[in-house]
């Protein structure tokens, strides 16, 4: 197969192929890797008419699953491929080294990879496993594979054979998209109203209106703790067998806490999960942390008027567990991942909207397991609360690297994805939302501390489960916990060349506290022989001058805010 035409300076003839490679092995030179996102589920076109039909035209329908009725399977959008079929999984196969081989690729993210078999992932990492830098130029074992392992349509349950889902995916060494981490950050799911808040969006702890009126306070705190358990799993590398106390007080293993009806943790070593925040899919993280200071009535008002225009009925988005309203029609999710209107609550300033960006990418990249993070995170962007901007051009998915804007409030998202959510858009695409260039420099600047984090200690980047299980401790759990703070432990091996532990040669012990409450809050940390200090990267920096460890082993830290504390060792 062929790279994708559209980026190239003439996509008629070999250009394609050489400015594809000249792409990678620049990224090379700079010291970067190439991930690509190959898209095997499905095709644009099938049958024997279009243009755009392949693979019907080499065997008639061969290469697509098939309905009872004998209709092509389109649950993943378009045509359903069969990769159960050999040949269609040979193609895949033969299509993954050639991209490695020839392309030089350094890992491969699959779009709805839960629609291809589990046989057939297991055999591209074979064919990989077999390439040598000495015959092939390339070393095969090197290479990354995630992607998209949901669990739906035909294949759902293992309906046509062992499919690539999340549930069937622990101990491959394949990595899949945590929705797990980010249900819990920011809130809701695919099937839940867009103004439902998570963990770091206020849930509980400044509930947006939706919230107050359609939950009562301790329902909220439940699902608060709830959220909060979810995401302690997660930042543990969403491992089955590592072991917490719930919100209840049991100690239970991550497969025995649930994420709906299934074990919440499906990994069995930390580089099978990849946490996230947001990504292309759905409004991106600032969009989502905007104004949601409508209520009920209002949104009852205008999706019924949605209804009648367009001929549909109100859907039960909300679970019904959760509160038992209905909201939203068909049209807002025409399932896709996103949520289509903002979650803060109602007054919460542009500056803490900015600071609750920055603690939901502090969750992701002070976690451990794969860090993932959206293109133009790190300064705030925003696709003017666009939902699903792949065909929306430039003037949507701008990104400025000057800082000067986000894009933030350049119009109306487009009406073919998004024009039942326009009479929630308009009030909120304001500027008093829009951040500075100063805000969005300052957010850039912490988002490289982050980062600098995650490499200052190995302890961040632990390479197995055991160790893990180990290292990692979680503190303020159970039924009395502080709401909105997670305490994460990590503990040096005592001394260098433990096999089953990390040594850190400068911390013995390393703190991270996360806080999600618009005040600051203070967690005593168990005393030691030496002191805590705040770790010098943070020091240096006045985004974090409220947060402070007090003589007393008392840590502060300040509304939205996360923060790393270390040890020297004794």
């Amino acid at each position: 197969m062929a790279p994708e035409g559209s980026y190239t300076s003439d996509p008629d003839g070999c250009a394609r192929v050489v400015e594809f490679r000249q792409m990678v092995q620049s990224l090379h030179g700079l010291g970067l890797k190439a991930v690509l996102d190959v898209v095997y589920n499905h095709t644009f076109a099938a049958g024997q008419r279009s243009r755009y039909s392949v693979l019907d035209k080499v065997v008639p329908g061969y290469y697509y699953r098939r309905m009872e009725n004998g209709d092509i399977c389109m649950s993943t959008c378009c045509n359903n491929t069969a990769s159960e079929h050999a040949m269609c999984e040979r193609l895949i196969i033969d299509d993954i080294v050639h991209w490695a081989k020839d392309y030089k690729v350094d890992g491969f993210r699959f779009d709805i990879m839960g629609h291809l078999m589990l046989s057939t992932m297991k055999k591209i990492q074979a064919a990989l496993a077999a390439l040598t830098l000495e015959a092939d130029g390339v070393d095969g074992k090197g290479l990354y594979i995630y992607g998209e392992a949901w669990d739906f349509g035909e294949v759902s349950s293992n309906q046509r054979g062992v499919n690539a889902s999340q549930g069937n995916l622990g101990g491959t060494g394949l990595g899949s998209f945590n929705d797990r981490f980010r249900d819990a950050v920011v809130g809701g799911s695919p099937f839940a109203s867009p103004l439902f808040q998570g963990w770091v969006t206020g849930l509980g702890t400044a509930s947006n209106q939706l919230m107050q009126e359609g939950m009562s306070e301790e329902a909220c705190k439940d699902l608060l703790m709830e959220y909060t358990d979810q995401l302690r799993l997660s930042m543990a590398a969403n491992l089955q067998d590592y072991h917490m106390h719930s919100f209840q007080g049991e100690m239970k293993a991550g497969r025995e806490f649930l994420y709906s009806c299934q074990p919440s943790a499906y990994a069995k070593q930390p580089w099978e999960t990849v946490n996230y925040a947001d990504c292309h899919d759905g409004q991106t993280l600032f969009d989502q942390q905007g104004e949601a200071g409508v209520g009920l009535e209002e949104m009852t008002r205008v999706q019924q008027q949605q209804s009648c225009k367009h001929g549909v009925d109100l859907l039960t988005l909300l679970q019904a567990t959760i509160v038992e309203t209905e909201l939203l029609n068909a049209q807002f999710f025409n399932a896709d991942w996103g949520k289509v209107i903002m979650k803060a609550r109602d007054g919460t300033s542009v500056e803490d909207r900015c600071r609750i960006n920055m603690l939901g990418l502090a969750t992701v990249a002070l976690s451990q397991g794969v860090a993932f993070f959206h293109a133009g995170s790190d300064i705030l962007r925003s696709k003017s609360l666009d939902r699903d901007s792949y065909n929306s051009g430039d003037w949507y998915n701008k990104l400025d690297w000057s800082c000067k804007s986000n894009n933030f409030g350049v119009g109306l998202a487009p009406g073919s994805k998004n024009n039942a959510a326009w009479p929630l858009h308009k009030p909120r695409l304001v500027s008093e939302l829009q951040p500075s260039a100063n805000l969005i420099k300052l957010c850039r600047e912490q988002f490289l501390v982050l980062l600098r984090l995650r490499y200052s200690s190995p302890l961040f980047r632990l390479p197995s489960a055991e160790a893990i299980k180990s290292q990692l401790r979680f503190h303020n759990t159970g039924p009395n916990q502080e709401a909105g703070l997670i305490v994460m432990q990590l503990s040096s091996a005592g001394q260098p060349g433990s096999t089953q532990q990390v040594y850190d040669p400068q911390y013995s012990h390393v703190w991270v506290l996360l806080n999600s409450n618009p005040h600051k809050v203070a967690f005593e940390a168990p005393a030691g022989d030496v002191p805590l200090q705040m770790h010098p990267l943070q020091q240096e920096q006045s985004y974090y001058s409220w947060c402070k460890a007090c003589s007393n082993h008392m840590l502060e830290v300040s509304a939205h805010t996360a923060a790393v504390f270390v040890q020297q060792h004794g």
